[in-house]
């Protein structure tokens, strides 16, 4: 059996498995946070939670793919990811991680979401992690920030191919090679010429203090101005894949000069209440602030200072989000045309540079797509900030994709090539990110 053959047939497996285990309640019945099953086997730091939850309902059966053979013990897949998960966390001291799946149900054709939550809020706390959870979400923002460009374009407010020079102050000089400007679509591809991050490009984002708290990635607009003012471009827009933090960071700039409104209302406005994601946010709610997980150096085990909640670095990983919203959010870009941002979902998903991290991927607006039109294509984004690692991946083939949050770094490349294996038996794709 190919390679492609074995992937289609785990996932039909998986469906199924899902799919039996769900039959033991009625999803529509059950809220988002109701437990059906919890984890005896775990040790004491450790709490898995599953819960079926309602999404997003689909118009036809054509998409779905003919029903295996062969079944497996519903059981067995609760176990193998609780295995994992309780081997992995302990082994690497993770102590919190949440992970959304989502799959299509091949009776009535909807999307279901199962989801998986262990450890605590902190390794000091008793709390245990559940579906409201917070964690940063780091770079996969940079999805919204592409939305937001999409929603745009859609309402034509902009267009792809504008100069960025376009949406911002006059006062600007954003660099050009040969006269050559850098647009909006090269900024949201990763092809702008723009190096990572300030500070020549290179290493992580600086640590500084705001309002007396050290914070990761705070940047002013003025400072992104000012080092755009004096960078020169090595190489023409659009020629080259190179991922890029600041690129993000001046579109989100963009995006709120153009909108004359911060980012997070742009993002809340137009996108996280129509997709009813309540808890996803720069600055969190009193109420949401509890909930949030405590960030860990993956070198030290120490506390990580938190992400910037203000500043011009917003549009490259400001976010917080929780597995529940997260869980929205997969399930919408599964299934675009149940929702009513389906334009502004589709168009970011579309492929618009033919420049990618590796030879088989390729560029949608933020959306990393992995062997582009075949059986195998799946769509990814991964993220980090100091002390969390976030990953986001489906395919639209099979409607089938999941969402993995943990309060540590380092994570994803470990722990995202197991949960594959145990979902899907196929291989992982690349990482969007460096």
């Amino acid at each position: 059996m190919s390679p492609s053959q074995r992937f289609c047939f785990a996932v039909l497996i998986l469906v199924v498995a899902m799919l039996a285990c769900a039959n033991q309640v009625t999803p529509a019945s059950i809220p988002p946070t109701t437990a059906i099953a919890a984890t005896t086997a775990a040790p004491a730091n450790i709490s898995s939670v599953q819960s079926v939850v309602p999404a997003i309902r689909g118009t036809s059966s054509a998409t779905l793919a003919p029903e295996p053979t062969t079944t497996i013990n519903t059981s067995e897949l609760k176990s193998g990811m609780d295995t994992l998960m309780t081997s992995f966390m302990q082994k690497n001291l993770i102590g919190a991680c949440s992970i959304a799946v989502v799959y299509p149900d091949a009776v009535d054709v909807k999307l279901n979401t199962l989801l998986f939550n262990y450890g605590t809020i902190s390794k000091d706390s008793k709390t245990p992690v559940d579906s409201s959870t917070e964690y940063e979400i780091g770079s996969v923002t940079k999805l919204f920030t592409a939305d937001l460009l999409a929603w745009d374009v859609q309402n034509g407010k902009m267009q792809l191919d504008d100069p960025v020079q376009k949406y911002l102050p006059s006062t600007v000089n954003i660099p050009t090679f040969n006269g050559q400007a850098i647009t909006l679509r090269q900024l949201a591809t990763h092809t702008s010429g723009l190096p990572k991050n300030p500070e020549g490009g290179e290493g992580t984002l600086r640590v500084s203090r705001v309002d007396g708290v050290l914070t990761e990635g705070y940047y002013t607009d003025d400072d992104v101005f000012n080092f755009l003012d004096t960078y020169k471009l090595t190489r023409a827009p659009g020629s080259e894949y190179e991922y890029s933090n600041l690129g993000f960071s001046l579109l989100g700039i963009a995006e709120e000069q153009d909108g004359n409104a911060s980012y997070e209302d742009l993002v809340a406005k137009e996108l996280t209440e129509v997709l009813g994601m309540q808890d996803t946010r720069v600055a969190l709610l009193p109420e949401q602030r509890i909930n949030l997980a405590q960030g860990y150096y993956a070198s030290s085990n120490k506390q990580a200072v938190p992400y910037a909640q203000s500043g011009g670095y917003l549009g490259g990983g400001g976010l917080r989000s929780t597995i529940q919203d997260m869980a929205i959010y997969l399930a919408a870009n599964i299934e675009p045309d149940q929702t009513k941002l389906a334009a502004v979902l589709q168009m970011a998903q579309q492929k618009q540079s033919d420049q990618g991290l590796s030879s088989n991927a390729t560029m949608g607006l933020g959306w990393q797509i992995v062997n582009p039109g075949t059986a195998r294509e799946q769509l990814t984004k991964d993220g980090s900030t100091a002390g969390f690692n976030s990953y986001i991946t489906f395919s639209r083939i099979h409607r089938t994709g999941f969402v993995m949050l943990c309060n540590s770094i380092n994570v994803t490349t470990e722990l995202v090539p197991q949960i594959y294996k145990l979902l899907h038996e196929g291989e992982t794709p690349v990482n969007s990110s460096e």
